[in-house]
């Protein structure tokens, strides 16, 4: 009986410290047409750094551009764009809603250089 009580709460033990999964978050898809472009921007608001990989896909889940993994300072910003019109998306590698806010957002071209349509992600 000892030995079956003691296996149990080893058990649980283990259970309960096996190592978490990483977190992605994504953001997407959007579809930019002619000179607009999208970027994949994401903000620590955690109060440490914490490292995180940005990758843009298109609709296929081919890469169209990637930065990372990087170790992001709590309260910075990091983006990066993409120029290809089509279907595209962004994957937060490492990302969770309870350390990061991120979203893809889509700009006309300059002079404007203004967006125009931006999707949180989760």
């Amino acid at each position: 009986m000892k030995l079956t009580a003691i296996t149990i709460v080893t058990t649980l033990a283990l259970a309960l410290t096996s190592p978490a999964q990483a977190v992605n978050m994504f953001a997407g898809p959007l579809y930019p047409t002619g000179s607009d472009h999208c970027e994949c921007e994401i903000v620590n608001i955690s109060a440490v750094k914490k490292t995180i990989q940005v990758v843009i896909l298109d609709g296929a889940g081919n890469q169209l551009g990637s930065f990372g993994p990087t170790q992001l300072a709590a309260g910075s910003v990091l983006s990066i764009a993409s120029n290809v019109a089509g279907r595209q998306y962004c994957k937060f590698v490492g990302a969770s809603a309870q350390y990061f806010h991120a979203v893809l957002a889509c700009f006309h071209p300059a002079p404007n250089d203004s967006d125009f349509v931006a999707v949180p992600a989760r």
